[in-house]
C-alpha cells in the first residue's frame, strides 16, 4: 500500500527546512541574473549608429553684379582705330535658377539657367573737318552729315553723325571739330552655369568652394550712342546713331573659373547663400588677322535656396 504524505503529515522543523530551499535558491537565481547584468555591462561597448538626416539636394535662386575687363590682343588694321581712345565695361547683372546634388559627404554637383546683362562703351576723338561748301542750308540752319564704319573689339559698328552750324555766316573757311563720344554694346546672354563645390560642412550650412564651366549664348545684341560732345564753340552735334547687326560677333561662349561662397541656414531646409565667382572667357568674342578680345571678370551675387 502506497502512503501519500500531506501537508498534515510534515512537522514544523521540515517546513522551516522548505522555507530555507525556497529563499536560497531565488537568492541564487537573482545573484546569477546580476551576474549576467554585471557580464553585460562590463563587456565590449558598441556604440550606436546614428543617422544624421542630410539635404542631399537643394534649388538656388541668386541675382548679383558683374565687374568685367575686356583682354585685347595685338592691334585692329582699320586706321579710324586711331580713333579708339579707350575701351571698358561697366557694371552687369545676372539672375540664375540652380540645382544641386549631393553626391558624397562633401561633394556636389550644381547645375542651372541664367540670365546675364552686360555693357561695354568705346570711346572715341575724332576730328571732322566742316566745310561750308558742303554745307546744307535748312532753315537758316547749316549742317553736314558724316558716315563712318567704325572699328570695335566687337566688329564694326555704322555711325551717323551730324555736325550743325545754328548761326550762318559768310565763312568759307574749313573748321576742323573735336568729337567726343562713346557707343555702348548691350549683350544679353543665356547661361548654362555648371559646377562642383566641396562643402565645409553639410550642403545647406557653412562655406563652399568650387570650379566653375559656363557654356553661354548672346540671345539680344544691340548698339547706340550714349554721348556726344563737341568741342567747338560754333559748331555741335546732333541726331547722332550707330548700329551695328554685329555678324562679326562670337555668340556662343564659353567661360571657365572657381567660386568661394557662404550657405546660412534659416530653417532645416532653406536660408541665403552668397558667393564670389571668378570667370575667363575661353574664346573670343571677335577676331581677325591682327586683333583679338575677350573678356574675364568678378560676379558677385545673393541669393535664396530651399
Amino acid at each position: 500500500m502506497n502512503i501519500i504524505a500531506s501537508s498534515k503529515n510534515i512537522n514544523s522543523e521540515e517546513r522551516e527546512e522548505i522555507k530555507l530551499l525556497s529563499v536560497i535558491k531565488t537568492n541564487n537565481l537573482k545573484l546569477i541574473e546580476t551576474r549576467r547584468e554585471l557580464s553585460y555591462l562590463n563587456g565590449p561597448k558598441v556604440a550606436p549608429i546614428i543617422t544624421k538626416n542630410r539635404i542631399q539636394s537643394l534649388i538656388s535662386i541668386r541675382g548679383g553684379v558683374i565687374g568685367s575687363s575686356l583682354i585685347k590682343n595685338g592691334r585692329q588694321a582699320s586706321a579710324l582705330s586711331e580713333a579708339i581712345d579707350k575701351e571698358y565695361a561697366q557694371l552687369g547683372s545676372l539672375v540664375e535658377i540652380k540645382y544641386t546634388s549631393q553626391i558624397s559627404d562633401r561633394l556636389s554637383v550644381s547645375g542651372g539657367l541664367g540670365l546675364v546683362n552686360q555693357k561695354f562703351i568705346t570711346e572715341y576723338d575724332l576730328t571732322l573737318p566742316y566745310n561750308v561748301g558742303e554745307e546744307i542750308i535748312e532753315n537758316g540752319i547749316g549742317h553736314i552729315d558724316f558716315e563712318h564704319s567704325l572699328p570695335t573689339s566687337f566688329g564694326n559698328t555704322d555711325t551717323e553723325l551730324r555736325l550743325r552750324r545754328p548761326e550762318i555766316d559768310q565763312s568759307t573757311e574749313i573748321e576742323n571739330v573735336n568729337i567726343d563720344f562713346n557707343t555702348e554694346h548691350n549683350f544679353l546672354s543665356l547661361s548654362v552655369p555648371l559646377s562642383i563645390d566641396y562643402s565645409s560642412n553639410d550642403l545647406t550650412s557653412g562655406f563652399f568652394i568650387g570650379v566653375d564651366a559656363v557654356p553661354s549664348y548672346i540671345i539680344s545684341a544691340s548698339s547706340g550712342i550714349s554721348s556726344v560732345v563737341s568741342q567747338h564753340n560754333k559748331i555741335e552735334s546732333v541726331n547722332n546713331r550707330s548700329t551695328s547687326d554685329y555678324k562679326e560677333l562670337q555668340k556662343l561662349n564659353l567661360s571657365i573659373g572657381a567660386h568661394l561662397g557662404y550657405r546660412y541656414p534659416l530653417s532645416p531646409k532653406s536660408g541665403i547663400e552668397f558667393s564670389a565667382n571668378y570667370l575667363r572667357n575661353l574664346n573670343n568674342y571677335y577676331s581677325s588677322a591682327t586683333f583679338s578680345s575677350r573678356s574675364q571678370g568678378i560676379q558677385l551675387s545673393a541669393g535664396y535656396f530651399f
